[in-house]
């Protein structure tokens, strides 16, 4: 029994890396400002004390959006925003002018998040928008922490089905933030448990497949 559910956990992840793989999760043509399509922002606001207007509370605007392929996020009462190709100062600016109608004394602090798999043994793994300046432990924590068997020594970044960073816990420790350990958009964090697993090899299976999925479509083309 053991054994099947460690097989199908195994077919599951080789799924999710082979998603992403394939499906890149941001465009590939180099975009100009703080955010990028298919990554996320970060929107916190808060009001002068004393301001004779709508409560902020109310108008529910502080959250973290995703940043649709079209570069715009979906915010409330003011419909849909172009967020790529501004910097976090414009863009907090251009949201303090549109919201000034429902509201007066608001203040906003934009922030870009990269999107973040968290994979292996987690109680949560799945995709996840983290500020870069975030930490290790604060990634695995939004995978609702490392299960029991996890091996803390053998966490690894891979990108496109190959290992860019391992061994990560002395660096973790260090509160070394992900922008510093290298993690971009679209990377896969796996943190490894104590039974004896070959991620190396799943890896490498899963670029294969990869590959051989490409070659076959290049074939079809022709």
């Amino acid at each position: 029994m053991i054994k099947d559910r460690s097989l199908r956990f195994s077919i599951a992840l080789l799924l999710i890396l082979l998603t992403l793989q394939i499906n890149p999760i941001h465009a590939q043509v180099p975009e100009s400002g703080d955010f990028r399509s298919g990554d996320g922002v970060r929107i916190i606001v808060w009001q002068e004390p004393g301001a004779e207007s709508a409560n902020i509370n109310k108008l529910d605007i502080s959250d973290d959006y995703i940043i649709e392929s079209t570069g715009q996020v979906l915010l409330p009462l003011i419909g849909e925003v172009h967020v790529t190709g501004r910097s976090k100062a414009e863009l907090a600016q251009y949201l303090r002018e549109r919201y000034s109608v429902y509201a007066s004394g608001l203040h906003f602090i934009t922030k870009p998040l990269i999107r973040v798999a968290v994979l292996g043994a987690v109680h949560k793994p799945g995709l996840y928008l983290v500020e870069p300046q975030s930490s290790l432990w604060e990634l695995v924590g939004e995978a609702e922490g490392p299960q029991s068997d996890a091996d803390l020594e053998k966490i690894f970044i891979s990108r496109s089905g190959e290992i860019i960073g391992e061994d990560l816990l002395e660096k973790a420790e260090n509160a070394y933030t992900l922008e510093e350990l290298g993690v971009q958009s679209g990377d896969q964090v796996t943190v490894m448990n104590h039974k004896t697993f070959n991620w190396r090899t799943l890896l490498s299976f899963g670029s294969f497949l990869v590959s051989i999925i490409n070659l076959t479509i290049q074939v079809r083309r022709q």
